[in-house]
């Protein structure tokens, strides 16, 4: 198998095929593997399933229409109360990340639409999910069967890498 590193692309259109209960959950139990400060796992996860959410979602961004074929939408929402919060939105990058080369490894598509720190589309998430303000929305990821496969360009840049 090739790398899901090197081989994941952010995919925006997908194919009406639902994903299996078994795909959601590894989706999510790869989120909730990864690393966090002081295992601390600051995170919740709100899996957007019915067209109505969908819609609602669609309204709050004009950039976020990859809603529109995903069959579902994974919101990573960071705990307010975790011990040590300057982190925690780190730690939701790499539950995020996780995703995202998961949906790679099962063969699906997947896109990270910015929600965080952007302040019109957190408040427009809780809004249209109902997310409490114990929770703040922090990435949106549309993941589906990818409707128009394309290949990862590499962005490896040597002129970045520094020695001390």
């Amino acid at each position: 198998m090739t790398n899901p590193i090197f081989h994941r692309v952010s995919i925006r259109e997908f194919t009406d095929q639902e994903l299996t209960e078994e795909e959601v959950k590894e989706l999510l139990k790869a989120g909730m593997q990864a690393p966090s400060a002081r295992n601390q796992q600051p995170w919740e996860f709100y899996v957007v399933k019915s067209k109505e959410a969908k819609e609602k979602l669609l309204g709050v961004s004009p950039k976020w229409n990859s809603i529109k074929t995903a069959p579902i939408v994974i919101v990573v929402c960071v705990k307010k109360d975790a011990p040590l919060e300057g982190f925690s939105y780190v730690d939701c990058a790499i539950a995020s990340e996780n995703i995202l080369i998961e949906a790679d490894i099962l063969g699906l598509g997947s896109v990270w639409l910015g929600c965080y720190p952007v302040e019109d589309r957190m408040n427009g998430t809780r809004e249209a999910l109902s997310i409490p303000e114990s929770l703040v929305p922090y990435a949106v990821l549309p993941v589906g069967h990818i409707k128009n496969p394309r290949e990862q360009v590499s962005r490896f840049d040597e002129s970045r890498i520094h020695e001390a």
